[in-house]
């Protein structure tokens, strides 16, 4: 998959209107946006009710075996580091708390949704999850390194990361070998996938995955830092959470790289510029970067 250009970077955009019509036309008639899966929906009112027990939230996904399976192998990876192994979705709430149950269920589901794109298309979706699963945790602990307060938390920009890169399997789902057609052309060719996707489409994968997560009623911040975590540079800067996206989906792509050496002094400039992270601690969040690719389970 090729790299997306800087953060800081200009967007390309339909200028002309009856071109952006009818990009609109196209988004209305060919783009199905996904429903929030119920177990997801049920968590997340759940977590939000301060009257509801944390083992309940667990319970929820109990119901499924596929679900509890593959959140029992999440939660128990390297990443959450428990002293015990949880074994059922009770205790795995408890350790590791409903917000971020929520997100591995989210996760799970997302997962398994478009599984079966894999099947009929040349597009490795197995690359596109791992990379937002990590893009994913480095947004969680960029946040919390990061002096600045926001209005979502932790658990919320592991959302943003989860999601900033939903559109390219929403894409693929609803266009097909369309879709699958500029995905080749843009390795091809060594462009930004999203630049491609506007030039031939007049739309892109950030716009549908803010839609998404529009739809799904997440924070209006995680919307937002999905549709600009490739710029303009405007957005990037005024807004904290779509930096923290854009910079970790930089930093997700390009670490094991021969060029990240060259992109780390511009990121690590963007970190302070935007989010007032300083070079040293940013340098460390990398390094602990470098451990949590390893630790990536989808």
């Amino acid at each position: 998959m090729p790299h997306p250009p800087s953060p800081t970077g200009d967007r390309f955009g339909a200028t002309d209107t009856m071109s952006k019509l009818e990009a609109q036309r196209r988004l209305r008639d060919k783009i199905t946006l996904p429903t929030l899966p119920e177990v997801v929906t049920r968590i997340t009112a759940m977590v939000d009710d301060p009257k509801v027990r944390i083992c309940d939230i667990g319970s929820v996904v109990a119901q499924d075996p596929a679900m509890t399976a593959t959140v029992l192998r999440i939660a128990n990876s390297a990443y959450y580091g428990l002293a015990k192994p949880a074994i059922s979705p009770e205790q795995a709430a408890t350790v590791i708390g409903g917000r971020s149950l929520r997100n591995i269920a989210l996760q799970a589901s997302l997962v398994g949704r478009y599984a079966h794109l894999s099947k009929k298309f040349d597009f490795d979706l197995t690359e596109l999850w791992t990379h937002s699963v990590f893009t994913a945790q480095l947004c969680q602990e960029l946040a919390r390194r990061m002096p600045l307060s926001c209005k979502i938390g932790p658990e919320e920009f592991y959302t943003c990361g989860l999601l900033h890169d939903v559109g390219k399997a929403v894409l693929l789902d609803c266009l097909g070998e369309e879709y699958a057609a500029v995905y080749k052309a843009a390795r091809a060719s060594g462009e930004a996938l999203h630049v491609v996707e506007e030039r031939v489409l007049m739309f892109t994968h950030v716009e549908v995955g803010a839609l998404v997560a529009q739809r799904w009623q997440f924070p209006e911040p995680v919307s937002h830092a999905i549709r600009f975590h490739h710029g303009p540079r405007d957005e990037v800067l005024a807004h904290p959470p779509t930096a923290v996206v854009a910079l970790c989906d930089q930093v997700a792509y390009r670490i094991n790289t021969p060029d990240f050496g060259a992109a780390l002094p511009r990121l690590t400039s963007l970190a302070r510029e935007t989010l007032r992270i300083q070079p040293e601690e940013f340098a460390a969040f990398v390094e602990r970067a470098t451990v949590l690719r390893g630790l990536v389970q989808i």
